[in-house]
């Protein structure tokens, strides 16, 4: 009896250790619908990332990653992650450009001096046998990162790209446990996270980011004209009755107007308008702004372009 608590003992310890892990490692890359962050430049003011996590396509959860310098939008990519049971994250390439297999691209848990690689086809010229871009992975250190958005523990973490046809290229990611990614090297720019909003609202580090399917609370979000001169009609449909928020922000990050603060809505049509003015009664100025609607715990985004 007594050597069987022993080993059902022991047998709990370990489905707690792992437990625990597979725990841990699902929080790496937050890929929660509705996040929103932006990223600062730390040589260049004008210059920022702003990346939100959309809608689920074949399991995978599509990132818009968009580089800004200034009023101008440089680049945009839909990047699709997955993270699987154990806590892995893969990545699928882009939506224009899908992988036939996914990337391991975070293997969870992380810790100080783990390596890792992965592979995928290149067809130059779709010739046969293809090439391969081999892509290798290591957990430098661990350490804390202070951002304009806060301080963070984490992980650093290089992935060096070795392709075919173009010359060897590493970055490097700041991950933290919560809420993902807060610090990246990117092309010779170091993006720091300035500002990050989880179901609409404002990064608490309490807040545990998890990998979790949200409802459909809010459906058919359209926002038009678009671009607006500068008055734009904003409508959406509620499924269930739900507190509403909807706010307008610039491409920096900052509340421009607040058109709905936390009301009650029953369900059904809504239609909101947003004359071009700041929370202060000043009509702000021609450029790109993006709309969040919130809904209980779903959110959705938009781009509103302002021509005066």
């Amino acid at each position: 009896m007594k050597a069987a608590k022993i080993i059902l003992t022991c047998l709990v310890v370990t489905l707690l250790v792992t437990w625990t892990g597979i725990a841990q490692a699902v929080n790496f890359v937050n890929l929660v619908p509705g996040t929103e962050k932006w990223f600062a430049d730390e040589t260049n003011p004008s210059s920022r990332l702003h990346t939100t996590v959309s809608i689920h396509t074949n399991g995978y959860r599509v990132l818009v990653q968009e580089k800004w310098d200034g009023p101008t939008l440089l680049q945009s990519k839909e990047l699709l992650y997955k993270t699987d049971l154990e806590g892995d994250v893969l990545f699928k390439g882009t939506r224009d450009s899908e992988f036939s297999d996914p990337i391991l691209w975070v293997d969870a848990p992380l810790a100080e001096g783990k390596t890792w690689t992965d592979s995928r086809p290149y067809y130059p010229g779709n010739y046969y046998p293809p090439t391969m871009v081999h892509y290798v992975f290591a957990v430098l250190e661990d350490g804390t990162i202070t951002c304009p958005a806060g301080t963070f523990p984490c992980y650093r973490v290089t992935v060096t790209t070795v392709s075919p046809v173009d010359p060897d290229k590493t970055e490097s990611f700041w991950y933290n446990a919560e809420c993902g990614i807060v610090m990246c090297d990117m092309e010779d720019t170091r993006f720091k996270l300035q500002k990050a909003f989880v179901n609409g609202d404002d990064y608490d580090t309490d807040y545990e980011l998890h990998d979790h399917a949200q409802g459909e609370s809010v459906r058919g979000l359209v926002v038009g004209p678009n671009p607006s001169n500068p008055m734009t009609n904003i409508t959406f449909e509620l499924k269930d009755p739900a507190r509403v928020n909807v706010r307008v922000f610039d491409i920096s990050g900052r509340l421009v107007r607040s058109l709905v603060t936390g009301e009650s809505m029953a369900a059904g049509p809504v239609s909101i308008t947003w004359k071009g003015f700041d929370d202060g009664g000043r009509a702000v100025a021609s450029g790109t702004y993006f709309l969040r609607v919130q809904a209980g715990q779903t959110v959705r985004s938009d781009r509103i372009t302002l021509v005066r």
